[in-house]
C-alpha cells in the first residue's frame, strides 16, 4: 500500500532522520484507482493501524456495490 519509510532521511544532519522510535511525517494513506470504464479515482483514510484494511475495504464496496463514499452509516 505504502512505504512510509521513505518519509525518512539517512542524512544524519536532515530534520527527519531515520532512527529508533521516530513516526513518519505525515499518516495519510493515499490511493489511486483507475477503472476499467476510464475513471481515475484518488481516495484515501486518515487512521491508525486499520488504514490498510478500510482501504482495501473502501474501493470494492464503492466499485461492486455501488455505496457512496460519502456514505454515513
Amino acid at each position: 500500500m505504502q512505504n512510509r519509510g521513505v518519509s525518512f532521511s539517512l542524512d544524519p544532519g536532515a530534520l527527519n532522520v531515520l532512527a529508533p522510535g521516530r513516526l513518519p511525517l505525515h499518516t495519510l494513506c493515499p490511493a489511486l484507482a483507475v477503472l476499467g470504464d476510464g475513471r481515475v479515482m484518488a481516495y484515501g483514510t486518515m487512521g491508525g493501524d486499520a488504514q490498510p484494511q478500510i482501504q482495501a475495504t473502501l474501493l470494492p464496496r464503492h466499485i461492486m456495490y455501488r455505496q457512496p463514499l460519502d456514505c454515513r452509516a
